[in-house]
């Protein structure tokens, strides 16, 4: 959805930066944790969080979480708060959340707030693991008090006091550099094997000009696990921020924050 205006200071463009995944969350839904790896020490959460954190100093952003992490790494989860970023619901475990029926997926959302209200957390975000939504994802959504939901797709709206903010698989990390995506490449018409780091820097630029060119809102995702260990991708998530930070036509903000925009001073949906 055009806008061209955007944030308090009416910039031309607008983009989030958000996270996805902590901890050892997914792999334990997927069971792929080995039986003899004990969980609270995940490099995502001992190693890159502090580091992307130390690089988000002075901006905010989104961090989609599975709930499960609220027990196991409270202490991830209130250094994210302190930065003064958003915490948004990212499933309890990681689950496959387009394959839930009704039953299922209700019962998912009321654990979640539950965990989350521990730490006095009120998610107004969600974004379903794997991207998809069910049929009844936004009516449960919008019962339960959520404002935006940010699943896989191209077309940013307002409607009903829900906001969707969609994400393009082809410019999130994971697609570039996961071993394990081959799959989801060859789906889009891409080649097997991972990108070079390059590859993803160039399409988070043409991206971001491109997102400037249409006056939108662009979502990127950052995965904390594929940072571990890998210097060059802290590198580049550094030269991203400090690039839209230093960039006066882009208002850099949380998702909830251009879901409150969009909902305020967008004209509605036909």
């Amino acid at each position: 959805m055009p806008k061209n205006e955007w944030g308090p200071d009416r910039k031309r463009a607008a983009v989030s930066l958000t996270f996805d995944n902590l901890g050892e969350a997914a792999e334990i839904e997927l069971g792929a944790l080995p039986e003899d790896v004990k969980t609270g020490a995940h490099g995502s959460v001992t190693e890159a969080l502090p580091c992307l954190l130390e690089i988000l100093e002075g901006t905010t952003a989104t961090f989609f979480v599975e709930s499960w992490n609220v027990e196991h790494y409270p202490e991830a989860i209130r250094s994210i708060q302190s930065g003064g970023h958003e915490v948004a619901n990212h499933g309890y475990r990681h689950e496959v959340w387009g394959q839930l029926d009704r039953d299922q997926e209700g019962e998912l959302f009321e654990r979640c707030l539950a965990t989350l209200d521990t730490m006095g957390i009120k998610p107004k975000g969600f974004r379903p693991p794997g991207g998809q939504l069910t049929t009844q994802t936004k009516t449960l959504l919008h019962d339960l008090g959520f404002t935006y939901l940010s699943p896989a797709g191209r077309t940013t709206r307002a409607e009903e006091g829900l906001a969707t903010l969609p994400f393009d698989w082809k410019l999130v990390d994971a697609y570039f550099l996961d071993e394990g995506l081959g799959a989801l490449r060859n789906h889009f018409g891409d080649p097997n094997e991972a990108f070079p780091l390059s590859a993803w820097e160039e399409s988070l630029d043409r991206a971001i000009e491109e997102t400037k060119s249409k006056g939108t809102h662009l979502v990127t995702i950052f995965h904390p696990f594929l940072f571990i260990g890998q210097p060059e991708r802290y590198d580049l998530f550094s030269r991203t921020v400090e690039r839209l930070s230093n960039d006066p036509e882009v208002w850099l903000a949380p998702c909830q924050e251009v879901a409150q925009d969009l909902a305020t001073k967008a004209p509605p949906s036909p």
